[in-house]
C-alpha cells in the first residue's frame, strides 16, 4: 500500500502542470481547427473561381466567334482581344490575391506547428 501511495504522490506533483499544459493545448487546437476550416473554405472557393474562369473564358471565345460571324464591323477582333486580355489580367490578380491568402494561412499554421 505504501508503494502505491508513493507512486501516486509523485504523479500528483506533476498533475497540475499536465492539466495546465492540456488547457493551453486545447486553446491552440481550437484555433487550429478554425484555421483549418478557413483553409478548406478558401481552397474550395479557389476551385470554384478557377472553374468559373475557365467557363467564362470558353463563353467569351464563343461570343467572339459569334460576333465575328454576324457583325465583324461592330466589334473588331482586336477590340475583343483587348477586352479579354484585360479581363484575364483582372482574373489573374484575383487568383494572386487568393494565393496570397492561402500563403498567409499556411505560414500561420506552420508558425503554430501544424
Amino acid at each position: 500500500m505504501y508503494q502505491l501511495v508513493s507512486k501516486i504522490e509523485t504523479v500528483a506533483v506533476e498533475l497540475p502542470l499536465v492539466v495546465n499544459r492540456l488547457v493551453q493545448l486545447r486553446a491552440l487546437h481550437e484555433e487550429c481547427v478554425a484555421i483549418n476550416s478557413q483553409w478548406k473554405t478558401l481552397d474550395a472557393e479557389l476551385g470554384e473561381v478557377s472553374s468559373l474562369l475557365t467557363i467564362n473564358r470558353e463563353q467569351l471565345e464563343k461570343v467572339r466567334k459569334y460576333l465575328n460571324c454576324i457583325a465583324p464591323p461592330l466589334l473588331t477582333y482586336t477590340q475583343l482581344e483587348k477586352s479579354m486580355a484585360a479581363n484575364a489580367e483582372i482574373m489573374q490578380k484575383n487568383l494572386q490575391t487568393l494565393q496570397s491568402r492561402f500563403d498567409s494561412i499556411s505560414a500561420a499554421l506552420q508558425k503554430q506547428g501544424m
